[in-house]
């Protein structure tokens, strides 16, 4: 990591003469948050494959040490509020509160953005967070948070956006109704239904080759479906954006234990629109009559355990 960012700079160091000026401000954070997000996600994926705590060398963070936290001239910079995101998350791990009377993910970021952020930066940030966990980890969290604290922005339009933003989600696959069905083709080249699993508590796992977080999650996915094998529990995954052989291969790699199926070009259109499939990976959790019970489901490592065994219980 240290070979390649000096490479980098060196390159832009280069040729940034080229560049118009605001191009080199926006290229030079670029690289530098980029950087040390990843230097902090590595330590957090190395500690989710080896499933203990890592040990890191001494000084090992001091890339933060030169690190400008509220930096208003990257605010147009996604690699910026990516680095934010996991600097907040590492101090959380750390339990490094500051003043921060909540744990929860969510308000912990907020509240951590509004003691480092200000101006438009903070707004930024703010939106960006909530439209994360909508995204990526419960749309109910972030639908409830921005009710209760839809006094949080000082310019009210991105409360505005973000109340578009989930507006236009509720076409889709939405809580308490039936999901879409669909016929993929499973190992064996056989065609399974999600119809032909009525009668069980269903997780559908959305995953493509290649994406990071979903192969992370793929151990704690095999430990369900040990957990709940003689039980009325199906643990799904459905790959899509990916061709056959790639799925196949993945699947051998990371030998997984679930019903694994494959979206064929014919199907992958329907499932990836009715599902509403644009952040990976993507939980649902179905009732024993196939309605959505959770159309983000916690992930297998961070609580999705309980929300099945409540569902099997009632």
């Amino acid at each position: 990591m240290n070979d390649l960012y000096q490479k980098e700079m060196l390159f832009f160091d280069q040729n940034k003469d080229k560049l118009p000026k605001w191009f080199q401000t926006h290229e030079y954070w670029n690289i530098r948050y980029a950087d040390a997000s990843a230097r902090m996600n590595t330590v957090v994926s190395r500690e989710i494959s080896i499933q203990k705590a890592e040990s890191i060398p001494p000084n090992y963070y001091s890339f933060l040490d030169a690190l400008p936290v509220g930096n208003q001239s990257a605010k147009n910079n996604y690699k910026y509020y990516l680095f934010l995101y996991e600097l907040f998350n590492k101090r959380l791990k750390e339990k490094k509160f500051a003043g921060c009377k909540s744990a929860d993910r969510l308000p912990f970021h907020i509240c951590q953005a509004e003691m480092e952020l200000s101006g438009d930066v903070l707004d930024m940030y703010k939106a960006w967070a909530i439209q994360l966990v909508f995204n990526q980890y419960n749309r109910d969290v972030a639908k409830e948070y921005l009710k209760q604290n839809s006094n949080i922005f000082r310019d009210p339009v991105w409360l505005e956006k973000l109340q578009l933003s989930f507006k236009s989600k509720e076409k889709f696959l939405e809580k308490n109704k039936p999901a879409p069905n669909f016929v993929l083709t499973d190992l064996k080249d056989s065609l399974t239904s999600l119809k032909s699993m009525k009668g069980n508590v269903v997780v559908l796992s959305f995953w493509f080759a290649g994406c990071k977080p979903c192969i992370e999650e793929f151990p704690f996915e095999n430990a369900l479906a040990e957990k709940f094998r003689d039980q009325q529990v199906k643990i799904v995954n459905v790959c899509v954006n990916t061709t056959e052989e790639n799925w196949r291969r993945y699947s051998e790699r990371f030998g997984l234990k679930t019903i694994n199926l494959w979206a064929n070009p014919q199907w992958e259109k329907s499932v990836i629109e009715k599902y509403d499939l644009t952040v990976f990976p993507r939980y649902v959790l179905l009732d024993k009559n196939l309605n959505a019970v959770e159309t983000s489901a916690e992930r297998p490592s961070q609580g999705l355990e309980n929300q099945i065994m409540t569902l099997l219980n009632q």
